[in-house]
């Protein structure tokens, strides 16, 4: 049963879609994967920009855009606001994701990374591979320290670490190649 804090926070939440989302172009040629949508006055094709591969533990997620409502760590793995993009000479891609229960923790196996271990993102119909440099944890305080060396271009991932809840677990990968 839901609280009565719950049940206004679903009622604001369906008042902030129906003022901020107008969906246009439906036709039966489109899937519901291909719906434009109108989000804070600017047209977002709801298909991923990004593929997210980590062969270790047999990951294989999209990405959706920034302004995408699909980019939301309560639906998908989120590409943040202050993210770069793979092709940003000396970015930093980073992804957040859930672990634990659920159909959308993701990022449930990250834990058994290793330095060394690839992560490929696939952008622009290229590949952008790295390698695991570092792997940490972080305090869970909201905000993630992201321990990267600022002349590489880099891939962070992070997500709640399973075994310690006050903390994050936090794996900085290093561009190794592009195809």
């Amino acid at each position: 049963m839901l609280s009565i804090v719950n049940k206004v926070i679903f009622i604001l939440f369906v008042f902030y879609l129906i003022i901020n989302l107008s969906f246009v172009n439906l036709s039966n040629s489109r899937t519901m994967s291909d719906i434009e949508f109108i989000n804070n006055g600017n047209k977002v094709l709801e298909k991923p920009i990004i593929s997210l591969i980590i062969p270790k533990i047999n990951l294989h997620n999209d990405i959706y855009d920034k302004n995408s409502i699909k980019n939301n760590i309560d639906m998908n793995v989120q590409i943040m606001k202050y993210s770069n993009m793979p092709n940003e000479n000396n970015g930093n891609v980073v992804l957040g994701g859930h672990s634990g229960s659920g159909s959308v923790a993701y990022f449930n196996d990250l834990v058994h990374l290793s330095i060394g271990d690839e992560i490929i993102l696939e952008y622009c119909d290229k590949k952008y591979i790295y390698v695991v440099s570092n792997i940490y944890n972080d305090y869970k305080d909201g905000r993630i320290s992201i321990k990267r060396n600022i002349n590489d271009t880099t891939v962070t991932l992070f997500t709640c670490n399973l075994l310690n809840k006050n903390h994050y677990l936090v794996i900085i990968g290093t561009l190794k190649s592009i195809a």
